[in-house]
């Protein structure tokens, strides 16, 4: 159930731009589950939130300020966070399933483990973002988690699709391994599409 009292505290702490009585508030009752489902946050101001394991589903964040912001295991189903800086923010175990993520900025964030069958991320930020493990096992794990990530590059420009693959290859690097495999077919009927789309086909 929606609980108006937390949401009262994130309101006030945005228009004062300082989430420290959000943050006390998580501090002094560690236990209290956060319910905020639904809850209209758009272009909140709030840098450094404490909203981790937070029932956000169907929350709406478009241009909202989560600079840093700590989302571990939150439930983020059919979120809207379209626009919204989650620069540096923790989003490990997160379960972004049908969230849209279009123009997010989420460098540097950390989607370690995060759920994100059919999340929209066409135009996202991903530079230096740390999936590794997401991409990781999706790519080669079963064949219904391959054709998630596939649909997903559908929804993106083919540049945007590059840039990802280059994000992969530096990660691997990082954390050792080799890049996953991906379908050449589908790969190579995607860029042919594009490639016709700019010839104005």
């Amino acid at each position: 159930m929606f609980n108006q009292e937390q949401y009262d505290i994130l309101k006030r702490c945005s228009e004062k731009e300082n989430i420290a009585e959000w943050n006390s508030y998580r501090a002094e009752q560690p236990e209290t589950k956060i319910n905020l489902q639904n809850a209209d946050l758009r272009r909140a101001r709030l840098e450094g939130a404490k909203l981790n394991e937070a029932n956000l589903e169907g929350a709406r964040f478009e241009e909202a300020d989560l600079f840093a912001a700590d989302l571990r295991k939150a439930d983020l189903r059919r979120a809207n966070l379209e626009k919204a800086n989650l620069w540096g923010a923790t989003l490990s175990e997160a379960n972004l399933e049908d969230a849209s993520l279009i123009s997010a900025n989420l460098e540097n964030a950390d989607l370690r483990k995060a759920h994100l069958e059919r999340v929209n991320l066409r135009g996202a930020n991903l530079e230096d973002a740390i999936i590794p493990q997401v991409a990781q096992e999706s790519l080669s794990g079963p064949k219904e988690e391959a054709e998630t990530i596939i649909n997903l590059v559908d929804d993106i420009t083919f540049e945007e699709f590059v840039s990802l693959i280059k994000c992969l290859e530096r990660l691997s690097l990082i954390v050792g391994g080799s890049l996953p495999r991906l379908n050449d077919i589908q790969i190579s009927h995607h860029i042919h599409r594009r490639t016709c789309r700019l010839h104005g086909n």
